[in-house]
C-alpha cells in the first residue's frame, strides 16, 4: 500500500467514526439483532497506526514528503534540512489532502431520505412537526435497495426537543441538572432523540 492509498483509508476511517451512531472509541460494523429489533452493531474503534502497513507512510517521512510537495507544484528540486535533491523518477501529482478530505467527507455526510439527498449529522429546526423542536438525519445503518439512488446510504430521520422549551445551557445550574435527568454522560447513539438533546446542550 503506498502513501497515497494509507491516506484515503485513514481518512475515511476518521470520517466514517464523525458519522458513526455508536459511542465515543467505537464504530459501527453492520447491523445485528437485540431483544427482536435491528440495531447498530458497535465495535471497539482500531488503533490510527492499524491502519498503515509499514513505516515508510509515517508522517515524518520528510524526503518522501517533500519531494511530493515539489511535484504538485512543478518544482525541479526541493530541500530537507540543509540538502538540496534533484525531483527523479516518476513524477506523479497527488490531490492536496486538503482538497481530498472535502471530497471524501462529501460523499461519506450525504444520505438519502425519501428519494432525496440530505446532509448527515447537521440538526436544523423541525417546520413539519409543531411537536418537536429540531430534526437531524442520521446514517441508519441501511442502504437504499433500489430506484437511482440504490447502494446509497439510507437516513433515518430523528426528531427532538420540546418547541416550548429553551435551551439555556449557559446557565451552570440548568444545563447540569437537563444533563443529569437525561444520563447525558452516556447519551446512547446518534440514531436516538436523547443524544441529540444531550449534545444540544
Amino acid at each position: 500500500m503506498n502513501k497515497f492509498q494509507s491516506m484515503v483509508q485513514a481518512i475515511i476511517q476518521e470520517e466514517k467514526r464523525k458519522n458513526d451512531p455508536c459511542w465515543k472509541n467505537y464504530e459501527m460494523v453492520g447491523m445485528k439483532k437485540k431483544n427482536g429489533k435491528e440495531v447498530p452493531n458497535c465495535v471497539p474503534v482500531k488503533k490510527e497506526s492499524d491502519l498503515y502497513e509499514s513505516d515508510e507512510v509515517e508522517e515524518g517521512n520528510a524526503f518522501s514528503g517533500a519531494r511530493q510537495d515539489a511535484i504538485n507544484h512543478d518544482k525541479d528540486e526541493f530541500k530537507v534540512g540543509d540538502k538540496k535533491y534533484k525531483v527523479t523518477g516518476k513524477k506523479e501529482k497527488l490531490v492536496q489532502e486538503t482538497i481530498l478530505r472535502k471530497i471524501i467527507r462529501s460523499m461519506l455526510i450525504e444520505a438519502i431520505y425519501n428519494g432525496r439527498k440530505v446532509k448527515l449529522n447537521s440538526p436544523s429546526s423541525n417546520t413539519e412537526n409543531p411537536n418537536k423542536k429540531s430534526k437531524v438525519y442520521v446514517d441508519s445503518g441501511k442502504k437504499v435497495k433500489s430506484g437511482e439512488h440504490k447502494g446509497e446510504i439510507k437516513a433515518k430521520k430523528v426528531q427532538f426537543g420540546d418547541p416550548n422549551m429553551r435551551i439555556k445551557k449557559s446557565n451552570p445550574k440548568r444545563r447540569k441538572s437537563f444533563r443529569a435527568r437525561h444520563n447525558c454522560a452516556n447519551p446512547g447513539p446518534k440514531t436516538k432523540a436523547r443524544y441529540w438533546s444531550c449534545k444540544a446542550w
